[in-house]
């Protein structure tokens, strides 16, 4: 998969960091994004809208970056799967310099990022966790799952702001 070149590349500040890609992003644009044709990017944008976040200020990666569906259905990553993709989340790090906030959406991200805890304090890049913004979950949870969502958008938000001095463009 690519990173979307209208997001934030090596100049983004906060990375999305998610499960896996979905179909449309896999089988179709082949690219992380949040204009992908699918309920998670539409639940993503609606997390932008409600903390003001410009999505060029992000990039958007996945702890497994390969699709791992059938076609027609994603498949849940394994543990094996996540630590595979570890190497390549520090390597989009790397090409990332001035990312500032992680945000670890779903327990696969957060096993990715968990190990890289030192790492990234030395980096000064702060991980801020929330439930991942899946329409599955939201239905299970009532909600609850993308109000938390969307105030870890807002974290992150507030944190670069206080830290750069300035607003995510």
């Amino acid at each position: 998969p690519f990173v979307d070149p209208d997001s934030g590349g090596v100049a983004a500040r906060v990375l999305f960091l998610l499960e896996s890609p979905a179909g449309p992003a896999a089988l179709g644009s082949r690219m992380l994004s949040a204009d992908n044709h699918d309920e998670t990017a539409e639940k993503v944008w609606l997390g932008y809208q409600a903390s003001v976040t410009m999505s060029s200020g992000g990039d958007h990666w996945n702890a497994v970056p390969w699709y791992v569906g059938d076609g027609k259905k994603n498949k849940g990553v394994t543990p094996a799967e996540v630590e595979r993709g570890r190497v390549y989340l520090k390597g989009l790090l790397d090409l990332a310099p001035d990312i500032r906030v992680v945000l670890a959406l779903g327990k696969p991200a957060q096993a990715s990022i968990g190990p890289l805890d030192s790492e990234l304090r030395a980096r000064r890049i702060v991980v801020v966790k929330a439930p991942h913004p899946s329409p599955r979950l939201a239905a299970t949870t009532k909600g609850k799952s993308l109000e938390e969502f969307n105030a870890a958008v807002a974290e992150a938000h507030e944190h670069v702001r206080g830290t750069e001095g300035d607003e995510l463009a």
